[in-house]
């Protein structure tokens, strides 16, 4: 996760995620928030995480 949410970072990207119930608390803690159910068929939530950095904050990093 946190590999993840750093290449998302240094090519200040948005991540999304569809969580399950069990999974929520774990994103949550990588600063994803809820966005809402996914769909009737799926128990989960779709999930974002903003991107932690932007250009004028240093520029892109080596991935």
């Amino acid at each position: 996760m946190q590999w993840g949410c750093d290449v998302a970072d240094q090519l200040f990207l948005p991540a999304w995620v569809e969580a399950s119930p069990e999974g929520n608390y774990l994103y949550k803690r990588f600063g994803f928030y809820d966005l809402g159910r996914a769909s009737e068929h799926f128990p989960g939530t779709i999930m974002r995480r903003d991107a932690r950095r932007t250009v004028i904050e240093g520029g892109k990093g080596s991935v």
